[in-house]
């Protein structure tokens, strides 16, 4: 499962140097992988907020860690899709997405992803409760 959670959209332009610069760095060592999945991960577990990325397109795989939710922050080339199981979505910069990272998912695209990540989470974990607070530590980590 891959959907994008209703009503969790964050508009503010990023401005911080901090995070201009850590997406730039992600750019540059996605550049640099010629091998296997074309991401620089996450730490796990951990339940803060982490910046990550990948270079589209990635093939099938499975993570098995349970829900996690991302918000991408940037799109090298302004779209880009992910299918997890049965279900597919157009990922758009700044919308909160949950994905099953235990089914087999994939991205489409062209070009390189830069996201904020929390989780994993169990199903039952998931609801507005959690979808708030973590939008809330996205948009912090953002400011």
């Amino acid at each position: 499962m891959i959907k994008q959670i209703d009503g969790y959209i964050c508009d503010q332009e990023i401005t911080s140097p901090f995070i201009l610069n850590s997406i730039n760095s992600i750019k540059d060592r996605l550049s640099c992988l010629t091998d296997g999945l074309k991401i620089v991960g996450t730490s796990h577990p951990y339940y803060g907020a982490q910046i990550y990325g990948w270079r589209s397109p990635l093939p099938d795989h499975i993570d098995n860690t349970g829900h996690v939710l991302i918000m991408p922050i940037y799109i090298s080339t302004g779209s880009e899709r992910m299918i997890c199981a049965e279900s597919a979505c157009d990922l758009e910069v700044g919308h909160l997405y949950v994905l099953d990272d235990r089914k087999p998912h994939r991205t489409e695209g062209n070009g390189d992803v830069v996201a904020l990540f929390m989780g994993s989470y169990k199903a039952k974990a998931l609801g507005d409760d959690l979808y708030g607070k973590v939008f809330g530590s996205f948009r912090d980590y953002l400011a």
